[in-house]
């Protein structure tokens, strides 16, 4: 399977509680497909936190992706997801570095790197 981008979420998010994680789900099967479950799970540290990390995620299809962010438990359980419109990404076909994508819960911006 080629790959058309690596991408790793920075995501900021004060609002979980212990038991809790956050997660990164969208339009493309690597993102879960819309499926909680299937997310892409973030991690933070004492140290780091507010500030989640996901895994690189190899993304193989070029083109628009969407995704949001959701707070679950760490099984992907009762998921609060964030409002507003869906975050949106355009990935190229020439674009195989690694991508830094930061964002706030709850926050419409959306930066890369």
């Amino acid at each position: 399977m080629a790959v058309a981008s690596v991408l790793q979420f920075r995501v900021e998010c004060k609002d979980t509680k212990p038991g809790e994680a956050v997660f990164v789900v969208g339009s493309c099967s690597e993102l879960g497909s819309w499926n909680v479950e299937k997310a892409v799970p973030c991690i933070t540290t004492a140290q780091s936190f507010p500030m989640w990390s996901s895994p690189d995620v190899a993304i193989s299809d070029p083109g628009k992706l969407e995704f949001k962010v959701v707070i679950a438990t760490n099984s992907g359980e009762r998921p609060r997801w964030e409002g507003g419109d869906n975050r949106v990404y355009h990935i190229h076909a020439s674009s195989k570095h690694l991508v830094i994508v930061r964002c706030k819960y709850g926050k419409k911006d959306t930066q890369v790197e």
